[in-house]
């Protein structure tokens, strides 16, 4: 009887906190899009940040619980910063040393007026950037297909983007 009452216990306990562990990893309630813009909106009205770059990782058609990520980048009285946030609720702000915003000045006029050329074949299941980009009273908004890519790759936009993941790889794993 107590070999009984003891497993009983056991299988409990355990139970218990099998279902402990998974309410700490998942966030259902957690809404990315509205996080990135109340943030944002916060640093453009709220602390009169006038350039804020907002870029985002994720995929259409992915599998149900893969992540999305979306960086927001600025500059406050003379130092950059940048904030990382994920559909599952994580999030940390750092300040960097890398400029994610130079090659845009510098080739403006070919980023906006450069239109990708289209691919033979278009999968319903892909990647894509998101960029958008307040400067002033502007707005630049970019949705870059990850099927675009690879024959585009001469494209200042395409580099851009390259240039701001290598810099977001080099944030995440050297700081």
């Amino acid at each position: 009887m107590k070999k009984i009452l003891y497993i009983g216990l056991v299988l409990v306990i355990a139970s218990c906190s099998l279902t402990r562990h998974n309410s700490k990893v998942k966030s259902p309630n957690f809404d990315l899009t509205k996080a990135t813009e109340t943030f944002s909106d916060s640093l453009l009205n709220k602390t009169k940040v006038d350039t804020l770059l907002v870029f985002e990782k994720g995929c259409s058609g992915c599998v149900k619980g893969s992540v999305k990520v979306t960086y927001i980048y600025w500059e406050a009285k003379g130092i950059s910063k940048i904030k990382k946030i994920t559909n599952k609720g994580y999030s940390y702000e750092t300040t960097t040393k890398y400029d994610l915003l130079d090659y845009y000045f510098a080739n403006e006029k070919d980023i906006r007026g450069q239109v990708l050329q289209s691919p033979k074949y278009i999968i319903d299941h892909y990647g894509f950037t998101g960029i958008t980009l307040y400067s002033g009273n502007d707005k630049l908004n970019l949705e870059i297909n990850e099927n675009y890519v690879p024959i585009n790759q001469d494209k200042a936009v395409i580099n851009w983007v390259y240039r701001i993941e290598s810099s977001l790889f080099k944030i995440e794993n050297f700081y």
